[in-house]
């Protein structure tokens, strides 16, 4: 995941057309990460993501998960196993609550969308 921003200087004076006098193009490259559960011994990535994200989860660990926006609302995305597809949210920050079925047990982590 990359951007690619190109800015052109020109410059003009009060009896003389503006002129081209630099071009230059600067690449940012987003770096992802891998979020840790403790409690759950699970993890999550990547993070940030652009249309999938995986719950990666212990041998017979059953999960279950919700994602909210900003605002709080909950989130209805498609599953296949523990890969969510995100590719229907927009850029921006959510937070994805992970629960062992088996214990109850939760974790909360901030997820990044970014394309």
């Amino acid at each position: 995941m990359h951007d690619v921003v190109t800015s052109t200087h020109r410059s003009a004076t009060n009896y003389a057309e503006p002129v081209t006098t630099n071009t230059e193009m600067t690449t940012f490259q987003v770096r992802t990460s891998t979020i840790q559960i403790p409690n759950l011994n699970v993890e999550v990535y990547p993070n940030p993501a652009t249309d999938v994200i995986t719950i990666k989860a212990q041998k017979n660990q059953s999960l279950d998960y919700l994602i909210f926006d900003t605002l709080g609302k909950s989130l209805a995305l498609p599953s296949d196993n523990n890969n969510i597809n995100v590719s229907a949210l927009d850029n921006g920050t959510y937070i994805l609550q992970v629960i062992d079925k088996a214990t109850e047990e939760f974790g909360v982590v901030k997820i990044v969308i970014a394309r």
